[in-house]
């Protein structure tokens, strides 16, 4: 996924921390550098939209029941790794 304009930091390394920069982990880069690009790419900002729109309806969903850690841990890996390989067919037609 790209705008197709040069950015300092590039589309694909800012969709890989994606769900770090959503759940406000540790970062391999500054914060800012992801808010400069999401701001400047909007393909990135659509994508950053829905995956925070889809996280905070699972929050959500989430916290209707208490569920066991387990289960939350399992769910966040799946919807990962669901990611992983969508930006990876996107990546590489």
């Amino acid at each position: 996924m790209s705008c197709g304009n040069h950015h300092d930091m590039p589309c694909a390394e800012v969709l890989t921390v994606m769900y770090l920069y959503l759940d406000n982990e540790e970062l391999p880069c500054a914060r800012e550098m992801i808010a400069e690009h999401l701001s400047e790419c909007s393909p990135c900002e659509a994508q950053f939209g829905s995956e925070f729109l889809l996280k905070t309806l699972i929050n959500r969903a989430l916290c209707a029941e208490q569920a066991p850690a387990e289960v939350h841990s399992h769910i966040i890996m799946t919807i990962t790794q669901i990611h992983l390989e969508i930006t990876t067919v996107h990546e590489h037609p």
